[in-house]
């Protein structure tokens, strides 16, 4: 039985951090505080209640509908907690024991919450990066717990920080440069440094390239089907009619996606 509780207990913890995740991207999409309110209907505005907020099995109780007013509820709100189950589930399959299990799903917790933002209103919160920056530094800290050398990792963290912010501030400032306004969000490229503190040198080269390769194959994807990806109005936003503003891709999500990925392929700082 105890050795079912932990995965149990990860994937739980992640439909929680999930549900918070969806609410987040939401309510920035709104323009609302996400620290601050009630969680409410966006038709009616009835006060959601606690039994309304049990991640998945709410959405399923009440068939994806407000139990007030019978207006669909956001589908992002389900994916969010779904996603934030697997990413809980997934941290138990691949990675090498329960530490290195519960640090790689915080890292794609907080990897969650960014990447659903970026999705939804092109949005990266730099409070959000800062934390995830911020929080590599448990690395060491364990790492020092265990007896282990610190100063080695903190220099493969410093340069996979480094590396992600040029590898991204480079092109964007090129693209600049030649064509006078701006190809990518400037949040970009410290959420790929902050990324860096966990993944290292090696890490950050497959997550570009892997974001990169996502990123074509979307664009490719909807072109053939005769659809160009828009970005959506959101708080902040820059002027839609600049030139090639209506075929934005949220990069932000791409390299969270990324990042996830290679993390449980093993090649992060958190694989021995």
């Amino acid at each position: 039985m105890g050795e079912f509780l932990f995965p149990f207990l990860l994937c739980v913890t992640g439909a929680l951090v999930g549900s918070f995740a969806g609410a987040s991207a939401l309510r920035i999409a709104r323009g609302d505080s996400v620290v601050t309110g009630r969680s409410r209907c966006d038709s009616c505005g009835r006060v959601l209640h606690p039994a309304d907020l049990v991640p998945i099995l709410s959405f399923v109780a009440l068939a994806g509908r407000c139990r007030t007013c019978r207006a669909p509820i956001d589908r992002l709100q389900l994916l969010a907690e779904l996603s934030g189950a697997v990413i809980g589930g997934a941290a138990w399959l691949f990675m090498a024991g329960p530490l290195p299990a519960v640090l790689a799903a915080l890292f794609g917790w907080q990897l969650l919450v960014l990447a659903l933002s970026d999705w939804r209103s092109f949005h990266l919160p730099p409070a959000g990066i800062a934390v995830l920056a911020g929080s590599a530094l448990v690395l060491p800290l364990v790492k020092a717990l265990q007896g282990g050398a610190v100063f080695p990792l903190l220099l493969q963290q410093l340069a996979g920080a480094g590396l992600g912010y040029v590898l991204l501030a480079a092109p964007a400032l090129a693209f600049r440069a030649l064509r006078g306004q701006d190809g990518m969000g400037s949040a970009d490229p410290p959420l790929m440094a902050a990324i860096g503190g966990w993944a290292g040198v090696l890490g950050v080269c497959f997550i570009v390239l892997l974001a990169a390769a996502m990123g074509i194959a979307v664009a490719l994807a909807m072109r053939l089907a005769g659809r160009i990806p828009d970005r959506p109005a959101s708080p902040g936003a820059k002027d839609e009619s600049a030139p090639g503003s209506g075929e934005a891709l949220p990069l932000g999500t791409l390299l969270s996606f990324g990042a996830i990925t290679v993390t449980f392929a093993g090649f992060s700082l958190l694989t021995p």
